[in-house]
Formats: structure tokens, C-alpha cells, sequence
């Protein structure tokens, strides 16, 4: 008979639940190397993370913290930097009138940017079509 590469986890391991609004995040007791320790177990999208604690209060005060920090919404975003923040905000400043997204605009402006390969920049490519179209050119 061919041994396992896992094993089961016994039924005397207790798991708590801490609820903060929808969140839910689980805290598992168990034993290692004959020491009790509690792993506090969530999911952040589609990613699961889990940190492991000696302490049984500190495992739940941890696992309390995350879940109102998920319920109210205040996980590890990316961070920009305060140039970013400024130029995107002038890019959508410039753009208001107009009504169009900033990454549909910038989609639109690399593709044309692709197709003059170095002939000239794009309002180039507007000015001399706008000459050649209104004097019957093209």
C-alpha cells in the first residue's frame, strides 16, 4: 500500500470565525512539533494569504483587525507617486470636455503613433492632413 504525501487533519482542531460585516476570516488551531499554533487564513481576491501565531489572542486580535480592514475597504493598494497622481489628473483635466477615458485616448494615441513609424509627430500628421484635405488633395 502506497503512503500518502498528506496527511488528515484531525478532528480535534478547533476553527474560529471573525466576521467583520461580509468578511469572514478563519482562525485554525492545530499543533507543531508539539506546540499549539493558530493560523489566521484569508482571501484578498484571488489570492489567500495566512499568518501563524503562537498566541491565541493575538491570533484573533490579527484576524479582528483584518477583517474590519477588509470590510471597510482598506486593503494594500498600489501606491503612485505624487508626480503620477498630478500628471494624470491634469491628462483628465485636459480630456474634460471631451468625454473620453483617459486609457481609450492613450490607446488611440500609441496606435497612431505605431503607424507614422517616425514620419513626424501626431499633430504633424493632423496638420498635414487637414491642408491636403481642404485644398482638394486628398
Amino acid at each position: 500500500m502506497k503512503k500518502t504525501c498528506f496527511s488528515r487533519r484531525k478532528k480535534s482542531s478547533k476553527i474560529r470565525t471573525i466576521k467583520a460585516g461580509s468578511v469572514q476570516i478563519k482562525v485554525y488551531s492545530g499543533k507543531l512539533k508539539g506546540h499549539s499554533i493558530f493560523t489566521v487564513y484569508w482571501h484578498l481576491g484571488e489570492k489567500s494569504y495566512r499568518k501563524v501565531f503562537a498566541d491565541p489572542d493575538k491570533a484573533e486580535s490579527y484576524a479582528r483587525e483584518q477583517a474590519e480592514r477588509l470590510a471597510a475597504g482598506q486593503v494594500n493598494a498600489p501606491t503612485i507617486s505624487v508626480t503620477d497622481a498630478q500628471t494624470y489628473r491634469e491628462a483628465v483635466r485636459r480630456l474634460g470636455p471631451h468625454d473620453i477615458p483617459l486609457h481609450v485616448v492613450a490607446d488611440e494615441y500609441a496606435s497612431a503613433v505605431d503607424k507614422l513609424k517616425n514620419a513626424g509627430t501626431l499633430h504633424q500628421a493632423v496638420e498635414f492632413y487637414l491642408r491636403n484635405t481642404r485644398s482638394g488633395c486628398l
